[in-house]
């Protein structure tokens, strides 16, 4: 066996070395002159070169006349090889490269819990881009063992370390501090839902140490205070002038941003208009006789990469609390792959970022739909580069099948309690998902005893008493509620977990003797006596010491219309089977509770379009 493994593992390094000798190297030689010199890599080394020599390395060009538009930190590392031979050179970076991805694919197949046909799957629909990461010389494949070693550190909880590879990956080429910031955010949500800013701050002080060693140290120990500064001060006029001063990048940068190649939606919408409006084409670019199109096609570009940036920060404030939850993973992995859809150009090597999200997509089924839909696009985009089928790639198929991919996986995608919930209704799956995330029911949790029997009065689908149970062992939930179609899935949901769920009116049904009540968004339904009759029931049941929960909209709130308006809306439409009751004010149902014997206390309003009121009754 062990000799098997050294006469694969000799296999594999020949087949490097011959896939650099006959491809790679030859790439980067400039025996043959620049026509045939196709590697982005001597952009890196020339203006390492530049560095040495104390000139602008903004102002560098490599053979082909490409110019360098990265933070600093690339052309500092590679200042002891700036005045190698090109291809010399570029057989380190391959190495390293070759490297990353390796270290890349083993960290996500021990996050697909070693199913081996998802890194198979990942790895067929990543082959061109990770191909064209290795010929051009990028350094795409080191960014994505990065960010996926950041993520194996964030599910073992290691924020510092997690923090300071994505830090140091932002000062390499600024899209990593997207994840970094999009998990520091869902993390401080998840901190304002009980589990303390501990998280947050240790992320954010990992982040903070990568930028100041990769933006400051780094610089300082190998160029001086005075020449980092000003190295420092050039990229960030560059990155100005390209992103939002919208450079000719043709004329300024030899980048061709309109070729097809580029899948970006700047380029794609730009073309879209082209065609729309009748322009002629000159070298795929849409020739705008009036220079505010060309405003326009920026402003799109800007428009489409606000909106991935709104829908990061959404999905970060739901699904990245908690490095527990089994959405975390996916949720972090698409967000890797979102910066291809709001950059000005994106060439396919920048879509290996596809291959964390890809290992999640296909961990159930490496034939699901969104593995298809990313693999068709990169089919079609590869086969754009045949003139027959060119105007594919100019519509943005990939781009497109991108788009695709990251809806269907995002859908997809789902909490360990949602995932429970099998054969619903396209409304049905929406609102338990927006129902599960913003429902606040982490929160309401914390607030009972960690033991004992809770009832749970107007349970709806049950999601409360999954919470109640996920953490905590030696809770029983009794879920009740009159309506037998959400009993059914709560039923069915429940399954082998300790929680028992009956289809009974809330005023006729027995309250057993128990430690907590929960009574969450349903009083509101019920007329001033039915509220009273039913808390006085539930206190009662209560022991010793017992806590009751109750959630409902205060009408001393502003926002209290909004929540009107909601629950007229549900009880026309059939989606609550109910009738609009009676709202109290926090102060209302303190003074309710406190008639009833409780020790009562109202919580702050949460964060949420409706005005929440939490009231929590404690029996003495």
């Amino acid at each position: 066996m062990a000799k098997n493994r050294v006469l694969v593992l000799l296999a594999l390094v020949l087949a490097a070395a011959a896939y650099f000798h006959f491809d790679i190297g030859r790439r980067a030689s400039l025996e043959r002159g620049p026509k045939y010199h196709r590697t982005d890599f001597t952009v890196y080394q020339y203006a390492a070169r530049a560095l040495n020599a104390g000139d602008d390395p903004y102002e560098a060009r490599n053979p082909r006349g490409y110019r360098y538009v990265y933070p600093p930190l690339l052309s500092v590392l590679l200042m002891p090889v700036a005045e190698w031979e090109p291809q010399h050179a570029a057989l380190v970076f391959f190495v390293l490269s070759l490297l990353a991805l390796l270290g890349a694919l083993l960290a996500l197949y021990k996050m697909a819990d070693g199913y081996r046909p998802a890194i198979v799957a990942a790895a067929i629909v990543c082959l061109g881009f990770a191909h064209q990461g290795f010929q051009r010389g990028q350094v795409t494949h080191i960014l994505l063992y990065i960010q996926v070693a950041a993520l194996a550190l964030l599910l073992g909880r290691r924020f510092v370390l997690a923090g300071l590879l994505l830090g140091i990956g932002g000062a390499l080429r600024l899209t990593p501090l997207l994840p970094a910031a999009a998990v520091g955010l869902g993390l401080l949500v998840g901190a304002f839902k009980g589990d303390g800013l501990r998280p947050p701050i240790r992320l954010g002080l990992g982040v903070g140490l990568g930028l100041a060693i990769g933006l400051v140290l780094v610089p300082l120990a190998f160029l001086g205070p005075d020449r980092a500064t000003d190295v420092t001060a050039r990229w960030v006029e560059v990155t100005r002038d390209v992103y939002r001063d919208n450079a000719d990048l043709e004329a300024d940068y030899k980048i061709n941003e309109w070729r097809f190649k580029n899948q970006a939606p700047r380029r794609v919408l730009g073309t879209w208009k082209g065609w729309i409006e009748g322009v002629p084409f000159e070298k795929e670019r849409p020739v705008f006789s009036d220079p505010a199109a060309w405003r326009d096609v920026g402003r799109n570009g800007n428009l489409v990469a606000y909106l991935m940036l709104f829908l990061v920060v959404g999905f970060s404030a739901l699904c990245l609390t908690d490095p527990g939850d089994r959405r975390f993973a996916p949720v972090y992995a698409a967000i890797v792959l979102v910066p291809v859809l709001m950059t000005r150009y994106t060439w396919p090597t920048h879509y290996l970022m596809a291959a964390p999200a890809l290992v999640f997509a296909a961990r159930p089924n490496p034939r699901s739909l969104p593995v298809v839909l990313l693999l068709g696009g990169a089919l079609l985009f590869y086969a754009a580069h045949g003139k027959a089928f060119q105007v594919v790639g100019e519509a943005g198929c990939l781009m497109l099948a991108c788009v695709a991919f990251l809806v269907v996986f995002l859908w997809r995608t789902d909490s360990d309690i949602g995932a429970r919930y099998r054969r619903e209704r396209l409304r049905d799956t929406a609102y338990r998902k927006a129902r599960l995330a913003a429902g606040g029911f982490r929160r309401l949790a914390a607030l009972f005893p960690k033991k004992g029997l809770i009832v749970d009065l107007g349970c709806g689908i049950g999601l409360l008493g999954h919470v109640l149970v996920e953490k905590n062992p030696e809770r029983r939930v009794l879920a009740i509620d009159h309506d037998g179609a959400r009993i059914a899935q709560m039923l069915a949901s429940a399954e082998g977990l300790p929680i028992e769920a009956r289809c009974e009116d809330m005023f006729t049904a027995e309250i057993p003797s128990c430690a907590g009540v929960a009574v969450i968004d349903v009083l509101h339904y019920l007329d001033a006596n039915q509220q009273e009759a039913l808390l006085r029931r539930a206190a009662m049941a209560l022991e010793p010491g017992g806590v009751l929960v109750l959630r409902d909209p205060d009408a001393s709130a502003w926002r209290i219309v909004l929540a009107k308006i909601h629950e007229l809306f549900a009880i026309a439409t059939g989606f609550t089977k109910a009738r609009q009751g009676t709202y109290r004010t926090g102060e209302g149902w303190v003074a309710l509770l406190e008639s009833l014997g409780l020790e009562a206390d109202k919580l702050p309003l949460r964060i949420s379009p409706y005005p929440d009121r939490i009231v929590v009754g404690r029996k003495p």
